[in-house]
């Protein structure tokens, strides 16, 4: 899109730096592909040979290579098994789905040996990858442990067990879907969605006493998956929501708000940490509704006074929930900031002889995130909760409600509506909205 804006309130737009982020991605993808087909490739063959056999020699050169590489440039190398995945270094590898075959075995060799992947923070030599692959060939008959086996110790891999690694997955989707039915982009999009709905449904059931408390930390990898794929095709995940509402709701809008928020900040320049930044305070800025009657949050006509007043706290109760998290990390200070200050009005109205709002005088100097969000938040909400149109909704934002939000903000936001074409995907019985760029 045109008009991107160029500097405000310290976000920066830099083509060049932008460029080279996606460059420095896109050299990874290919180092983290090139190095799990090797290891397809090592695993399978170890049955066969030892691995001291000259067929390993120049497989292993390439294999070292590869993961020096990796580590020379990201200062660590972190392979971890997912499903039917792998991820390096915290991203997903975007693997073809012709290479599902490979990826479905080494993922089973790694659970027999109970090799959730393995983290390295220094160059390696042929004989440390030896002593590697050693424990899936089928002289070993010794479990892994974090240091390899006792016969071939490893001194630079850190073994992780993959019951642990799955452990840490249980919550979330199983990605051998995506593989499996060879979905596209916007299936893939879709799963992505579903994942974060499903977290915020089991992450709040926690809260409610329902179910076991999860660690807010779990969403970590669910918030990279989203700004990595937003990243590059975000026209196919603007706008996703629910098309009925019921008692259960409140997953589904922190999810809308997560995802729309990301689009907004990508539009506005901001850099891959600050979107997982912003998408982390989206996600979680509305959890003190927890503790708010759900019949109250599901009503589509006004609220009275009292009903009012309840729903003013909810920014309060958030803070408190946030609070109880008990680690002040920067990440917690975003999500308190965020939740705190996104129902507080930008500015005040300086109205026309006639009553019309025609500027916004800012009031208060609040946080990026805090802008984006609150911009977001009650778009999703007029057209999500109270089931007013996306015309409607942003007529009353940019009119009788328009000092409560930045209006440089405002202004991107409805270009990016307005510049989006609506469409309608059904999956599973599930109606989901895309709004996708125009060809």
């Amino acid at each position: 899109m045109s008009n991107k804006i160029k500097k405000t309130d310290g976000v920066k737009f830099e083509t060049d730096k932008l460029e080279k982020g996606r460059s420095y991605e896109s050299k990874l993808q290919e180092l983290g592909i090139a190095l799990v087909g090797s290891l397809h490739m090592l695993v399978r063959n170890v049955k066969l040979y030892g691995p001291e056999n000259t067929i390993f020699e120049k497989p292993l050169e390439k294999v070292r290579d590869c993961i020096n590489t990796i580590i020379a440039i990201d200062g660590k190398l972190n392979l971890q098994s997912a499903g039917s995945s792998f991820y390096l270094n915290d991203m997903l590898l975007r693997i073809e789905t012709k290479y599902v075959e490979t990826i479905r075995y080494l993922n089973e060799e790694f659970e027999r040996c109970d090799v959730g992947g393995f983290a390295l923070d220094k160059s390696v030599n042929i004989q440390e990858l030896q002593n590697f692959i050693y424990i899936f060939g089928n002289e070993n008959q010794e479990a892994a442990s974090e240091s390899g086996v006792s016969s071939r110790e490893l001194k630079f891999f850190k073994i992780r067990s993959y019951k642990i690694v799955r452990e840490i997955l249980e919550h979330q989707e199983d990605t051998s879907k995506i593989i499996d039915a060879k979905l596209d982009r916007k299936r893939y999009a879709l799963i992505v969605y579903a994942r974060l709905v499903h977290f915020m449904q089991i992450y709040l059931d926690g809260l409610h006493g329902l179910g076991q408390e999860i660690p807010m930390i779990r969403s970590k990898q669910l918030i990279q998956d989203l700004v990595d794929v937003c990243f590059d095709y975000k026209q196919h995940f603007l706008g996703l929501t629910t098309a009925e509402i019921d008692e259960d709701s409140l997953p589904f809008h922190c999810a809308n708000v997560t995802v729309m928020s990301v689009v907004f900040g990508i539009e506005l320049g901001l850099n891959k940490e600050m979107l997982r930044q912003l998408g982390t305070a989206a996600l979680f800025h509305d959890i003190g509704k927890v503790d708010i009657d759900p019949l109250l949050l599901t009503k589509k006509e006004g609220w009275t006074e009292e009903e009012s007043k309840k729903m003013s706290r909810v920014p309060f109760l958030t803070v408190k929930r946030l609070l109880q998290a008990r680690h002040l990390d920067l990440s917690n200070m975003h999500n308190i900031v965020v939740s705190f200050e996104h129902q507080v009005p930008f500015g005040k109205p300086l109205k026309s002889l006639d009553g019309t709002a025609v500027m916004v005088e800012p009031v208060v100097d609040l946080a990026v995130y805090t802008r984006i969000t609150a911009i977001v938040d009650c778009y999703e909400s007029l057209t999500h909760q109270f089931g007013r149109g996306s015309d409607d909704a942003l007529k009353l934002m940019s009119s009788d409600w328009k000092h409560r939000f930045d209006p440089v903000y405002m202004n991107v936001f409805v270009r990016i509506l307005k510049e989006l074409d609506a469409r309608i995907l059904s999956a599973e019985g599930q109606t989901i909205s895309f709004i996708e760029a125009p060809p």
